[in-house]
């Protein structure tokens, strides 16, 4: 009993911050460059129960065959003897069944769908075998009927753990987020006849100095200060190859290099990244990005349209379904949380007197 009111009380709880991201998407619908954030569940890790003394036994014996799927790069396996191990934020969750591909650092791991359905192989939790994670590397693999990796056709691990007879099953107290991760698509790109207005078609960034240091943005709604240096709204100074852009006085156009031309002359060009992780880049707010340590850069091989400005990419409809929705799940947890804790009431007070 108190397990289903755990399980219905980590719902509320994700429900509710699900709702707050669900929310801010759209609240900022109209911002410029605005990019959507949506949220990933993870159950908790999965516990064996176990009879008293019941003992863990770590061995290859082969059990009943599992089931096995494969789509591209992505596995589905079940077992209907032994689990699956995953090393997950907590510890060590045991499942049943399992989805997984070869991440890029070439190890066994879960994985996440973007907002598109996208495999994102950066994302997930690693597999363990019988002798820990999985590495496979640049290696081909495949799995076998009975759970065991082949590494070039040689047997390099086995993934179904084996427990004794003592074992009832495994135990879930519920849900929890996990990650809220930023959808990157493109946004519409709007004409504004604004000569400092600037639109990314492509993937990358435009480079900010703000009095935190280095940010990055995808806003180009800018502007010019009274040192005729190009800022943000906020007043911070955008980056070009020579350090913060000065436009000076005169006309201004921008090819889609970037290059910066006054009355028909270069005099900069902005300092664009792509950065080769994309999820190594987070939301500071005011439309700036920070990135987690060092980041390589790709390389920006798209353009720079002047005289446009990238809308958001919230589609309005979409998240005001998903609101409904929310409200219809938390609803129901709600009255779950009500009926166990009237039943609790009954046992304590009236089956307790008998």
């Amino acid at each position: 009993m108190l397990r289903g009111l755990y399980i219905a009380a980590t719902t509320l709880k994700t429900k509710t911050e699900n709702l707050n991201v669900t929310s801010n998407n759209l609240a900022n619908a109209n911002t410029t460059a605005y990019k959507s954030d949506y949220v990933t569940y993870e159950g908790f890790e999965n516990i064996l129960l176990m009879k008293i003394n019941g003992q863990y036994r770590n061995d290859e014996t082969p059990g009943k065959p599992i089931d096995l799927k494969q789509v591209g790069d992505v596995y589905t396996l079940e077992a209907e003897d032994g689990y699956f191990e995953i090393s997950a934020k907590n510890g060590i969750s045991q499942n049943k069944s399992v989805k997984f591909i070869k991440n890029e650092e070439g190890y066994l791991s879960t994985f996440y769908l973007n907002a598109r359905g996208e495999v994102q192989k950066g994302l997930g939790y690693r597999l363990q075998g019988q002798n820990g994670d999985i590495y496979i590397g640049d290696s081909e693999y495949e799995i076998d009927d009975q759970g065991q990796v082949l590494v070039d056709g040689q047997a390099q691990d086995q993934l179904l753990h084996f427990y004794s007879g003592h074992v009832i099953g495994t135990m879930n107290n519920g849900t929890h987020i996990d990650r809220i991760i930023t959808d990157y698509e493109q946004g519409e790109l709007a004409g504004t006849e604004n000569v400092l207005d600037f639109a990314i078609q492509g993937e990358g960034f435009f480079t900010i100095e703000t009095p935190n240091g280095t940010r990055y943005t995808r806003n180009g709604n800018m502007k010019m200060n009274r040192d005729y240096e190009l800022v943000t709204n906020e007043g911070y100074n955008v980056v070009g190859f020579d350090g913060p852009i000065v436009l000076g006085d005169g006309s201004i156009s921008v090819n889609t290099f970037g290059e910066i031309t006054i009355d028909g002359e270069i005099v900069d060009k902005f300092a664009m990244i792509n950065p080769d992780n994309i999820h190594d880049v987070h939301k500071e707010g005011t439309g700036l990005y920070v990135m987690d340590g060092q980041v390589d850069d790709l390389g920006f091989d798209g353009e720079i349209l002047q005289g446009f400005i990238e809308k958001s990419n919230v589609s309005t409809i979409k998240e005001m379904i998903e609101v409904m929705e929310l409200y219809r799940n938390y609803e129901s947890s709600q009255r779950l949380v009500t009926t166990y804790d009237s039943t609790l009431d009954k046992v304590i007070n009236e089956v307790g007197v008998v």
